[in-house]
């Protein structure tokens, strides 16, 4: 999802949209932006399939398209181009919220907070794979020992190599899920309660029908069943044009008495998590374009392998951070207090940039 900040500055300048550096941000908002705008968009409709068709069906999905959306856009060439395939990663991909709606239901208060702490890690966290980008430039002794074939090949598409890793890992991902994952007991307790209670519907509805009327009373009701089916027919090119009122008035009902809704807590917590991302992903794309910017210009001068290899020292912190002491610290202190901590000191750590 993030992989490609390091990189996406020297990709914006090859596709040769504009030869002023300070707009390169402009750019790259709108090739970011267009994940972000897609996930909105599914987010909701992924968890709805999830309910329906289980956890399991929809993660392997999700990371089995994200395999070949992601080794498309190492073949970005447009501007435009780049924009439709990140558009598509983030349409297909309704992971993030499943796996988190996943990790609820197999977890409880002993172990959450560890197995949330594995969300975000990555391969990516060990090794610097976002500096795999522009390899004949930034690493041309050592495509000498490779055909002259492959040599053009990278040359030609240069930011293919980033996410043919990224590529290959969700691919290598699918097949151990496809193996070893398992669908939630809580929707497979979910999914037989409802069956049971269509049975058992049906039995009782049925039972009523054969206990508690004569055969004479059953031929009337027949009789009347079928009047009543033939009147609602003739009537049903009437009725067709109010049927649309009468379900959205049903869908808002049952919107309005959604769970969610009952108390404020859900909605407050989905907007201090919506101001959270907003701020990450601010944070995110910012931070290439101000250490790529030239010294003169108050940046840092560095170029893409030096900032990829500061996001995989970083990633190696993150990882021994989240795996190893911050479920130690929640299980100590609670969730709400290191939160509370963490988002008051975050942003005089930002300050120290400067």
């Amino acid at each position: 999802m993030t992989s490609l900040f390091p990189y996406i500055a020297y990709m914006i300048s090859d596709f040769n949209i504009t030869n002023k550096p300070e707009e390169y941000g402009y750019y790259i908002g709108f090739i970011a932006g267009s994940y972000y705008l897609s996930q909105f968009i599914s987010s909701f409709i992924w968890g709805h399939l999830s309910d329906h068709f289980g956890r399991r069906p929809i993660l392997l999905f999700g990371v089995f398209i994200s395999s070949f959306i992601a080794l498309g856009f190492g073949f970005s060439k447009y501007y435009w181009y780049a924009i439709v395939v990140r558009f598509l990663f983030g349409l297909f991909n309704g992971n993030l919220g499943v796996m988190k709606s996943y990790l609820g239901e197999i977890t409880d208060s002993t172990n959450q907070a560890k197995a949330f702490s594995f969300i975000g890690v990555t391969i990516r966290h060990f090794f610097g794979i976002r500096s795999f980008n522009r390899p004949t430039k930034q690493y041309p002794n050592f495509l000498q020992l490779f055909p002259q074939w492959i040599q053009l090949f990278l040359d030609k598409f240069p930011y293919l190599l980033p996410n043919l890793i990224v590529s290959g890992v969700a691919f290598i991902g699918f097949i151990l899920g496809y193996l070893y994952l398992e669908e939630s007991a809580a929707y497979l307790s979910r999914k037989e309660q409802k069956k049971n209670n269509i049975i058992n519907n049906s039995e009782s509805q049925q039972n009523l029908l054969n206990d508690g009327i004569d055969r004479n009373v059953n031929d009337e009701l027949e009789e009347e069943i079928i009047v009543q089916n033939y009147n609602n027919d003739k009537k049903k090119s009437i009725l067709f044009n109010n049927d649309w009122k009468e379900k959205c008035k049903e869908m808002f009902i049952n919107f309005k008495n959604n769970e969610i809704l009952k108390s404020p807590i859900p909605l407050i917590t989905c907007f201090m998590y919506m101001f959270l991302g907003f701020k990450q992903v601010i944070f995110d794309e910012c931070l290439p374009l101000f250490t790529l910017l030239p010294v003169d210009k108050g940046g840092f001068g560095w170029n893409s392998y030096e900032l990829g290899m500061i996001g995989a020292f970083l990633g190696s912190v993150i990882f021994v951070g989240q795996v190893f002491i911050i479920h130690r610290v929640i299980t100590k202190y609670g969730c709400l207090r290191c939160y509370r901590i963490v988002n008051f000191i975050n942003p005089f750590l930002i300050l120290l940039l400067r």
